[in-house]
C-alpha cells in the first residue's frame, strides 16, 4: 500500500515509483504549435511571353473585384532572375516516397519535407535553420474541403551552400546534420541504393518575374502580398517552354491568419481565366513525371 512506503524516500523518488507501480500517470510532454511563417498560393497557368501583359491585366482585374488594397500595379514583361534548377533522388525514389525533394538551384541546395498537416512537422529538423511554410494549390476531384476549391500541403525546408558535391546519400546525410536523427525519428531506414541522379535527367532554365504586390490589410498591419510568375525552359538553351506557376505569397505573424478568406475568394477567382490550369501537375510532380523517373 502507498501508506507502507519508507518515510525517508524522498518525494521526487515517491513519484516516480507510484508512476512506476501504476498508482499514477503523468501526462505526455506536450508537442508545440508549429508555427506557419508564409503562405503561397501557387497555380499552374498557360502562357507565353508575349501574354505577359494580359496575365497581370487579369490579375489586378480579380483584385479590384474582391476590393483588396494595391500597393504595386506594375507587372513586368522581362525576367528578373535566370537560374539552373534540378532535382536529385535515388533510382527508386527514396526520398520522393518518404515525403521530400531535394532541389538544386544555382549553388544551392533545398532539402523540403511535406505533409498534409503542420503538426507533422514538428519534431523535422535538417541543420537547425529550417522554415516552414504552408502551399496553397487547386483541390483535385474529391479531396476540395468544404465549398473552397483548394488544398494545403504544410513543408520543412532548409537551404545550404555545400561544402562538398552531393552525389550520394551519405553526402546528404553530412551536409544536413539533423537528417538522419529525423530520418530515425520517422522510422525510415536508408537506402540500399545511395547514389543520387538529376531526377528525369532535367537541367531546367528557371526565369522569375515579378508582379504586382496587393495588401491583405486588417486592422492591426499592412500584410503585403507579391506576385510571382515563375517559368520554367528546357535548359538546353532551345527556349522550349515547359511549364508556368503564378503564385502569391505573404508573410503570417501567427497560425490564425486575417488575410485567409480574401486570398482564398481571390486564388478561386484567378482559376477561372482561360489561362490557368487548375488541374495540372506541379511542378515538382511534372520533373519527376517527365520520363516516368520513378521506378
Amino acid at each position: 500500500m502507498i501508506s507502507d512506503i519508507h518515510p525517508r524516500i524522498p518525494i521526487f523518488l515517491l513519484g516516480v515509483l507510484l508512476q512506476i507501480s501504476g498508482f499514477i500517470s503523468l501526462p505526455e510532454p506536450a508537442i508545440a504549435a508549429v508555427m506557419v511563417e508564409s503562405k503561397e498560393y501557387k497555380l499552374i497557368v498557360d502562357v507565353g511571353s508575349n501574354d505577359l501583359e494580359k496575365l497581370w491585366s487579369d490579375v489586378l482585374s480579380a483584385v479590384k473585384q474582391i476590393s483588396i488594397g494595391i500597393i504595386d500595379e506594375e507587372g513586368h514583361n522581362n525576367p528578373k532572375e535566370s537560374r539552373s534548377v534540378y532535382f536529385l533522388d535515388t533510382y527508386k525514389c527514396f526520398l520522393k516516397n518518404n515525403g521530400y525533394n531535394l532541389r538544386g538551384r544555382d549553388a544551392e541546395f533545398t532539402l523540403k519535407f511535406r505533409a498534409a498537416g503542420p503538426d507533422v512537422l514538428e519534431r523535422v529538423k535538417f541543420n537547425g535553420d529550417e522554415k516552414t511554410e504552408e502551399d496553397i494549390v487547386p483541390a483535385k476531384p474529391g479531396i476540395a474541403h468544404g465549398d473552397v476549391n483548394l488544398r494545403g500541403i504544410f513543408s520543412r525546408s532548409a537551404t545550404i551552400k555545400p561544402k562538398r558535391a552531393v552525389k550520394t546519400v551519405t553526402d546528404l546525410l553530412e551536409e544536413f546534420g539533423h537528417l538522419k536523427k529525423t530520418l530515425k525519428h520517422q522510422d525510415i531506414p536508408l537506402p540500399e541504393e545511395n547514389k543520387l541522379e538529376a531526377v528525369s535527367d532535367l537541367n531546367i532554365r528557371e526565369l522569375i518575374y515579378k508582379g504586382p504586390t496587393i495588401n491583405f490589410a486588417d486592422s492591426r498591419r499592412p500584410i503585403p502580398a507579391k506576385f510571382t510568375l515563375t517559368i520554367w525552359e528546357d535548359g538546353k538553351g532551345n527556349g522550349r517552354r515547359m511549364i508556368a506557376e503564378l503564385s502569391f505569397k505573404y508573410s503570417i505573424e501567427s497560425n490564425d491568419d486575417p488575410s485567409q478568406q480574401d486570398a482564398s475568394n481571390l486564388f478561386t477567382r484567378l482559376q477561372m481565366f482561360s489561362w490557368a490550369k487548375p488541374m495540372a501537375k506541379t511542378k515538382t510532380d511534372f520533373v519527376y513525371e517527365y520520363k516516368n523517373f520513378c521506378r
